[in-house]
């Protein structure tokens, strides 16, 4: 059986407070829960620059238009940043579908962020599902194309 001590979850531009904390009992074992928020400029196409943020009492994602003052409002509430899939990539044969855009971080001038999210599942989806027979395959053996953090990152 699959043991897991943590969950940390993020939605995109939407702040769920109060779930934080852990769950469970003795008997089955307790899961901590951790949630917070994947920023990104709704506006921008391609929305490249999604920041993963924790710990933030309140919404910071109308600063999303400007990363740097971004980071300022999250450090300025004690939070915590994470760049997330900092070098995601396209997938061409995806875009009649309206998919595969590739969104990763270009703002490589800004300073104060924690970290990086060094391994994203999507993003190594993306990377694998090279065609459409390969995302297929991609689809139905994920564990086949997503190994663990690209060299890259």
């Amino acid at each position: 059986m699959l043991a897991v001590d943590f969950v940390v979850v993020t939605d995109h531009n939407v702040l769920v407070q109060g779930v934080c904390g852990y769950y469970g009992d003795e008997a089955s074992g307790y899961v901590l829960l951790l949630t917070g928020e994947e920023i990104h400029d709704r506006t921008r196409l391609p929305q490249v620059n999604h920041l993963l943020v924790y710990n933030v009492p309140h919404e910071v994602v109308q600063y999303a238009p400007d990363p740097q003052r971004l980071l300022y409002a999250v450090n300025n509430v004690g939070g915590l940043s994470f760049i997330a899939h900092p070098f995601d990539h396209r997938v061409p044969w995806m875009r009649p579908f309206g998919l595969g855009q590739q969104i990763p971080w270009t703002s490589w001038e800004v300073s104060g962020y924690t970290g990086l999210e060094i391994w994203n599942f999507m993003s190594d989806w993306k990377e694998g599902a090279t065609s459409f027979r390969a995302g297929l395959r991609a689809l139905f053996r994920p564990d086949a194309v997503v190994t663990g953090p690209r060299p890259a990152t």
